[in-house]
């Protein structure tokens, strides 16, 4: 089964005023054999491009490394809990993906990973027709 990733990324100010920044929408490059597999591998492609964006605004306004904090929230229950179990999975390479999710947070690139239920998960509007897009707005 083909899936597919998507994201977006906001910046949000001291007022909590936020704006995104960045969407993608990317059909993940591997057979998935799970939605758990299809939500992690998201989960670290929507880190690593949060990570990035972080870093470019803390060098163009010359802030030090990791000033900028970054949170990620994920609306799939299962990946967050596979990702805070100490109790291994079963997909050697699943296994992997989530060591990279605990690897951006143990870093510090990351500084809280959550979980949202589904109908507030504003990357939805990006992809489901049936999703709202008032919310990104």
């Amino acid at each position: 089964v083909h899936s597919t990733a998507a994201g977006v990324i906001l910046i949000r100010n001291n007022c909590n005023v936020a704006v995104p920044v960045m969407w993608y929408a990317n059909k993940i490059k591997r057979v998935c054999g799970s939605t758990l597999e299809a939500e992690t591998l998201s989960l670290v492609e929507g880190m690593g491009q949060a990570v990035y964006v972080k870093q470019v605004l803390e060098e163009m306004c010359g802030l030090m490394e990791n000033t900028i904090p970054v949170h990620v929230l994920t609306d799939h229950k299962g990946a967050y809990e596979a990702i805070h179990s100490t109790v291994a999975v079963e997909d050697r390479r699943l296994r992997s993906e989530i060591a990279r999710v605990k690897d951006y947070l143990i870093r510090g690139e990351v500084n809280t990973l959550g979980w949202v239920s589904g109908k507030k998960m504003l990357a939805d509007s990006l992809m489901k027709r049936t999703a709202s897009s008032y919310d990104l707005l």
